[in-house]
């Protein structure tokens, strides 16, 4: 009889352990939430290195895929050619290749990476910030619509900023949030 449960009980911790893994290889739905974001910052990371450089990271939020992502990177800022790159359920796929026309300054100066500075983790604890907010002073409860992170147009990095846009769960009203990267709020529209 014991040897009965043990075979049951490695079984089940069988069929448990391949469901995960079955659950993780289809891409299971990445909340909107800190943790969501630290996973997509490791995804990014994973696909173009430690050190690409970015003009754009944009993350969505749906209920039914959860987190989807786009960023336009490269490893080479000198070579102004960048590819633009779209990341749903754990599948990554190339939606164009872009090349930059600057005008007075370095390539650098219109790119940015992620590093202490500027975190997609650091954006994720803005999101939880900024729907705790709407809960308490809207009473609603939100959800991710779009986060941006946009390199300059005029080389101005100053201007740099974390962009959210939340939604009621239901739809209706958009919340617009703007951060800076030390995790300031600047600004606060609806």
């Amino acid at each position: 009889m014991r040897t009965i449960k043990l075979n049951i009980r490695k079984t089940s911790l069988l069929i448990a352990t391949l469901g995960t893994l079955f659950l993780s290889s289809c891409g299971g739905n990445l909340s909107d939430d800190k943790a969501g974001f630290q996973k997509i910052e490791s995804e990014l990371k994973s696909k173009f290195g430690d050190d690409a450089y970015y003009t754009n990271i944009s993350i969505a939020y749906t209920k039914q895929l959860g987190l989807l992502l786009d960023a336009a990177a490269t490893e080479d800022p000198s070579s102004l050619k960048l590819e633009e790159w779209n990341w749903v359920k754990n599948d990554w796929t190339q939606k164009s290749e872009i090349t930059l026309e600057i005008t007075g300054g370095k390539p650098k100066d219109f790119m940015f990476i992620l590093n202490d500075q500027i975190s997609i983790s650091k954006m994720g604890e803005l999101l939880e910030v900024s729907k705790q907010k709407l809960k308490e002073e809207k009473d609603i409860e939100a959800i991710l619509s779009l986060a941006r992170i946009d390199a300059p147009d005029n080389g101005d990095k100053s201007k740099m900023a974390y962009n959210l846009t939340l939604e009621p769960e239901n739809g209706g009203t958009s919340f617009y949030f703007t951060y800076d990267f030390d995790g300031n709020l600047k600004d606060f529209t609806y």
